[in-house]
């Protein structure tokens, strides 16, 4: 396991050859530690803790290792945290366009639609209230990114009164 960020950083390059379970243990390290260094207010340290574990994140959700919804709930979440307890010239580090650029893609065009589908979502068959479900964990960790940033404000502006109504 990564001791280090630098060491979490060189084993996005095995990324390819890793399996499930190597990757996912790798990923809760490196969350652990960048959640440990923010909360004890290790500012540096946990700046490149959290910059390495969202790069990690990524690259495993581009290689179809991890859901590419639960990456970006995961990212968006730790970047919440992040901006929480990170000094101002240290927020670079959490590349705030790019994840909220993921989590746009990943949203449905229409909001209207997935409100009327999830009025009624004890109805709906299982596979569909996963995906509701997923859609609430998102929406959810971005709240908590919106407190820090317009830019995620803006992009929960039509989701607001749909959040609710999601199971």
């Amino acid at each position: 396991m990564a001791q280090t960020p630098q060491e979490l950083r060189s084993a996005l390059a095995d990324v390819d050859r890793m399996t499930g379970p190597e990757a996912l243990r790798l990923l809760t390290a490196g969350t652990f530690a960048a959640q440990r260094t923010l909360t004890a207010g290790e500012s540096t340290p946990a700046a490149e803790w959290t910059a390495a574990t969202i790069d990690l994140t990524r690259a495993l959700a581009d290689r179809g290792l991890l859901d590419p919804w639960d990456a970006a709930t995961r990212t968006v979440n730790l970047a919440a945290m992040a901006l929480r307890h990170l000094h101002d010239q240290q927020r670079d580090s959490v590349r705030l366009t790019a994840l909220l650029s993921d989590a746009a893609r990943l949203l449905p065009p229409d909001p209207a639609q997935v409100a009327t589908r999830a009025a009624d979502w004890r109805q709906l068959p299982r596979t569909e209230i996963l995906e509701l479900r997923r859609l609430k964990n998102l929406l959810t960790a971005l709240t908590g990114l919106g407190r820090h940033t317009p830019e995620a404000n803006q992009l929960l502006t039509a989701w607001r009164n749909v959040l609710p109504l999601l199971p």
